[in-house]
């Protein structure tokens, strides 16, 4: 079990409690709010309402008259959000690497304002990482449709984690002091995020792919151009290394005033020093 999670929950609903899809859910939602809430873009609901206020007492019942639910979406879907990209037949191309991690490295460790991150959990049926969707929530009547939230109930968080999720509602000062990713997982985990997120090249790079898909259109204009086509293309595209040894090339062939004059051997040999040399690779990176 993830370190964000209770490895069992408990009778009563508590705030953090993550809630799946159930046919009573469905019914739920589908009349009080069919738009936003009874949609295939919700994939789970996460409780709100504080944990003290959810406790049943004298005849089963809480002191909150409502609970206040929030949508859970796919991280994947926050991301298409958020990521300013370029779409070629099918494949987002980004630039701007660094910013997105950064953002990514906020949002896992729940320190970006109205979201929830939440990592997947195999074990309760909660495949893949999602995000909780703060602002986007709803009350429900507590007194009709309480045990259909436990019944719906998969995961529950763990104890510092329901205070972190406090504090986003309630856009609290202080920082609760929740445990943070160890770092170099962390870095694992938003590189491993980032890249299935979009293709990564820069400003130029993604006008020389555009370039090379519609030349491979014209070349093949009966084929149709998959996204695997695009990955393939932009694989082809030189890197910055690339296209500075072509240059240093060119100059070194020219010659000219102030070139020393090389053999094609010993051209061939810079060349390939160059090439392998990992200080002018992490320079133009």
């Amino acid at each position: 079990m993830h370190f964000t999670y209770e490895s069992s929950v408990g009778v009563d609903l508590s705030q953090g409690d993550i809630l799946r899809r159930t046919p009573e859910v469905d019914t739920l939602f589908k009349e009080v709010h069919p738009r936003y809430f009874y949609n295939d873009d919700n994939k789970y609901f996460i409780v709100l309402t504080q944990s003290c206020d959810l406790v049943r007492r004298h005849k089963g019942s809480c002191k909150s008259p409502y609970i206040t639910l929030a949508a859970v979406r796919p991280l994947s879907a926050l991301l298409k959000r958020k990521l300013e990209f370029t779409e070629i037949n099918g494949v987002p191309v980004c630039s701007a690497k660094v910013r997105y991690e950064q953002f990514l490295e906020r949002l896992i460790n729940n320190n970006e304002p109205e979201y929830f991150y939440l990592h997947q959990e195999p074990t309760a049926d909660f495949p893949e990482p999602c995000c909780a969707f703060l602002a986007l929530s709803i009350p429900v009547k507590a007194d009709l449709h309480y045990q259909k939230c436990v019944d719906a109930r998969i995961l529950s968080l763990q104890e510092t984690f329901k205070a972190k999720l406090g504090w986003l509602v309630g856009q609290m000062y202080s920082r609760v002091g929740t445990q943070d990713w160890e770092r170099s997982a962390l870095k694992e985990k938003v590189s491993e995020l980032i890249d299935q997120a979009a293709l990564w090249l820069d400003t130029k790079q993604i006008k020389e792919l555009q370039r090379a898909v519609n030349e491979w259109r014209a070349a093949n204009p009966t084929t149709e151009i998959t996204p695997k086509l695009v990955l393939e293309l932009s694989e082809q595209l030189p890197t910055r290394k690339q296209k500075a040894l072509s240059r240093i090339e060119a100059i070194v062939k020219g010659g000219g005033k102030g070139v020393p004059e090389l053999t094609p051997e010993q051209i061939k040999s810079l060349l390939r020093h160059l090439s392998n040399d990992q200080g002018l690779t992490e320079v133009l990176r």
